[in-house]
């Protein structure tokens, strides 16, 4: 009787024992810190704008060409403000336009160089962003203007020729010089000595010494030939038209309109 008292104990307290290292467990389970969740980083929003200009890089083109540069105005930190863009420092014949000009960063921005009849060289330019807080952020870069491949797109465009012809007199036209397409440095004069553009001649440009030759052609009725120089706005040429009716010797200057 007493071994079977002592063995009802020994369970009792056995599972009194059980219980309380099952309590012991869940408590330490719910008082358990849970892991934290990190914080985002945010970059401060007060104090002067600070940003970087990205993407610059140095651009090459012909005298009547245009390069894109894909621009990243990157804000670092400070206050979220404009920023207007533009360069400075251009050389004469070169433009420079940004699509978007002005917003908030971070932004994307298109840069677009155009040359019309600019000088051969390389030229240092810089982009100038602006601010209300941080004044002016910059990045150079160079521009290198080459030579034409094509001479013939260097002339093209409107001329007024104004000259005098021996025996008809004073000639005062507008021509129309376009480049003839497949054909390297030779151009089309349409309106050639009469202002009709109908009268159209062709004209080869020897890009060594800048100057120009009509070979003989026959063109509505009379023959014309002549010799010349030129640059990109000025063409003078002396040449004959020979016909039927009329023999003359004329010598023009060609002034272009646009």
């Amino acid at each position: 009787m007493y071994l079977s008292r002592m063995i009802r104990v020994v369970t009792t307290v056995g599972r009194y024992s059980l219980i309380l290292v099952s309590l012991a467990v869940i408590i330490l389970g719910g008082c358990s810190k849970p892991s934290p969740t990190p914080e985002p980083y945010y970059e401060p929003d007060y104090g002067d704008l600070k940003y970087i200009i990205q993407g610059v890089k140095d651009v090459s083109m012909e005298r009547i060409g245009q390069a894109q540069l894909t621009l990243f105005i990157n804000r670092q930190e400070g206050k979220i403000e404009d920023v207007m863009m533009t360069v400075v420092g251009l050389p004469q014949g070169v433009t420079a336009t940004f699509s978007p000009s002005i917003s908030m960063p971070s932004f994307n921005t298109t840069l677009t160089i155009k040359a019309l009849r600019a000088k051969e060289g390389t030229y240092k330019i810089t982009v100038r962003g602006s601010s209300k807080t941080s004044g002016f952020t910059e990045k150079q870069m160079n521009i290198t203007i080459l030579p034409y491949s094509n001479a013939a797109v260097g002339l093209e465009g409107q001329f007024n020729e104004g000259g005098m012809c021996t025996p008809s007199g004073a000639v005062g036209d507008t021509v129309d010089v376009v480049p003839v397409e497949g054909v390297k440095n030779r151009i089309n004069i349409k309106g050639f000595w009469s202002g009709v553009w109908s009268n159209m001649v062709y004209a080869n440009l020897n890009v060594a010494n800048k100057t120009l030759d009509i070979p003989s052609q026959t063109v509505n009725g009379v023959t014309i030939n002549g010799t010349g120089t030129y640059d990109d706005n000025i063409m003078i040429i002396g040449y004959r038209i020979k016909g039927f009716t009329v023999d003359d010797t004329c010598t023009s200057t060609f002034s272009r309109l646009y």
